[in-house]
């Protein structure tokens, strides 16, 4: 309508004077209101046309596939929490490193939701699913344990397609393991083997899917595997969070599964940057301050019957345990902090070393 009103204006400033031909200037008047009122809803209906024919993602659809109630997000986290998790993880871990190498961030937010979507189909054969040590693979031979492992990637192209999901978003499924090896089931297969060990056919145990074809699938694929790794080796210090990083990335070049990313070197230095930042945000590397060791003792040794949860001390409080009062002598009996207030009868006046110190 906005258009309509656009033509007739214009039609006016023109063609309206003294001289005007008023039959002919009604005659525009009505071609213009109706090319107006008709460009827009055309021009909408066309373009979903053309982008679906051409496999290109717009913003609006972006949003619509990032919203956490998306039916197929709904049946992922009811049938595969841990899933669920992990695909929340990665897309934070990826979108922070896309936008430090200017890609497109969204996409790689919306391909990390759904990049693990074909677990749902068996989820408790996946890690992050599973409940205590016990594990369904134990009952099986390697070789049935890669293929429910490896059927992931093809099932969740499958799921994709059944729920009408882009092309582009089904790029991020169908890349983000590449052409890798299962090694775990892999090695287990080989020592099971035996002398024929050399006789293992390694393509049974390989990811079919394609290596990552564009810089946001490159992302999705390295944030994939780091998450899954710190998530399990949980590094404590900023060194092992950097070791691990760095590894990992290290492995992913030499097995040439970037290759056809396009991701730069330049640009995997900025994604090994942003990886370890997040990761240290994530599993909160600090400093110990004087009374950690004697919590973690206490931990270790039971004392107190209760977890190293149980006995949550802020830093003051916890510095308190090992630091002598300002005149050398013990630090004095001090009312806790979650004291109520003081007891019936005890003096009013307030030791001046319980004063916690000021903090400028």
């Amino acid at each position: 309508m906005i258009s309509a009103v656009g033509n007739i204006l214009v039609l006016l400033l023109f063609h309206l004077g003294p001289n005007a031909d008023l039959p002919n200037l009604g005659v525009l008047l009505f071609y213009g209101f109706i090319n107006g009122a008709l460009i827009a809803p055309v021009v909408t209906i066309a373009g979903f046309f053309f982008v679906g024919l051409l496999g290109v993602i717009t913003v609006v659809q972006l949003q619509d596939l990032s919203r956490l109630d998306h039916p197929l997000l709904k049946e992922l986290l009811r049938k595969a929490p841990g899933t669920y998790h992990h695909s929340i993880m990665v897309a934070n871990l990826a979108e922070q490193a896309a936008e430090r190498v200017d890609a497109n961030s969204t996409l790689v937010r919306v391909g990390a939701f759904y990049h693990d979507i074909g677990k749902m189909n068996r989820p408790s054969f996946f890690t992050e699913n599973q409940e205590g040590a016990s594990t369904p693979h134990e009952t099986l031979d390697p070789y049935s344990s890669a293929r429910i492992i490896l059927a992931h990637v093809p099932e969740g192209v499958d799921l994709a397609r059944k729920y009408r999901i882009p092309n582009r978003i089904q790029d991020f499924i169908a890349e983000h393991h590449g052409d890798r090896i299962v090694k775990m089931f892999y090695e287990k297969a080989r020592a099971a083997a035996g002398a024929a060990a050399d006789e293992v056919d390694l393509d049974l145990f390989r990811y079919k899917g394609r290596r990552p074809r564009s810089r946001e699938t490159g992302i999705v694929l390295l944030a994939d595997t780091v998450e899954a790794a710190s998530s399990a080796v949980r590094p404590s210090t900023a060194e092992e969070i950097e070791k691990l990083v760095n590894s990992l990335v290290d492995d992913h070049l030499k097995e040439g599964q970037l290759d056809d990313s396009e991701l730069t070197m330049g640009d995997l230095k900025q994604i090994r940057a942003s990886f370890i930042e997040t990761l240290k945000g994530r599993f909160h590397v600090r400093v110990r301050y004087p009374g950690n060791e004697e919590l973690v003792g206490r931990e270790e040794s039971g004392v107190g019957g209760g977890s190293l949860a149980d006995h949550s001390f802020s830093f003051l409080e916890t510095s308190s345990l090992t630091t002598l009062a300002p005149d050398g002598k013990n630090p004095p009996q001090c009312a806790s902090a979650h004291s109520m207030g003081p007891r019936r009868g005890a003096p009013s006046e307030v030791d001046p070393r319980c004063s916690p110190p000021r903090l400028n």
